[in-house]
């Protein structure tokens, strides 16, 4: 979902440099950060999301997934009243507050 996505790209890398404050970390540490924070970024993202559906609704955005149609969850979930910018605001915020926190 947000391996593909340039703004979490430019969010993940941005939260990296923030915490390193200019210290230097090793090559490969460095490089597999970003792909590491992503995926707790997009399980945060997910866990919201789901938390804000009903049972029968979960189980619509399933078969979306399941039947290679992820492409229609965002109208899915704004025509089920699922503040899918919002959510994800606050997720990231949190996300940021808490990486750089640690």
């Amino acid at each position: 979902m947000l391996e593909d996505s340039e703004a979490a790209s430019k969010f993940i890398d941005t939260i990296i440099d923030a915490k390193l404050n200019g210290v230097e970390m090793e090559p490969e540490v460095r490089t597999n950060l970003p792909r590491n924070l992503t995926e707790r970024l997009e399980m945060q993202i997910i866990t919201t999301l789901i938390s804000q559906l009903n049972t029968q609704e979960q189980i619509e955005v399933e078969h979306l997934i399941d039947t290679n149609q992820e492409t229609q969850i965002p109208e899915y979930l704004q025509k089920h009243d699922v503040d899918l910018n919002r959510i994800l605001a606050n997720v990231m915020a949190n996300f940021q507050a808490a990486y750089l926190g640690a």
